[in-house]
């Protein structure tokens, strides 16, 4: 298996963010987005520090039930989160 297909394997993609939160946002819709963000990330292979990056850079309160969000802020949540994990994985610590 090359390097690129195992990077895809692993790879955070913004369709699969958009799905996830999606579904809890029909399943669990008085929850905090936050909370939200630190269970499902690591699921994805996302980082939880890269979700609050993200949600302060977007101006999103974490306390702000993912049932109130529009499904413009979700995906622009996880178009933004498949940046930021994309571009973390790429420079490592």
């Amino acid at each position: 298996m090359t390097y690129g297909q195992l990077r895809s394997l692993v790879q955070v993609r913004a369709e699969t963010i958009l799905e996830t939160l999606t579904q809890q946002q029909f399943l669990h819709p008085h929850r905090a987005i936050g909370a939200v963000l630190r269970e499902t990330l690591p699921q994805l292979g996302a980082s939880v520090k890269d979700g609050a990056t993200v949600m302060d850079r977007l101006g999103l309160d974490p306390e702000i039930a993912v049932g109130r969000l529009r499904r413009t802020e979700i995906t622009q949540l996880s178009r933004a989160l498949h940046r930021q994990a994309r571009h973390g994985s790429d420079n490592p610590d």
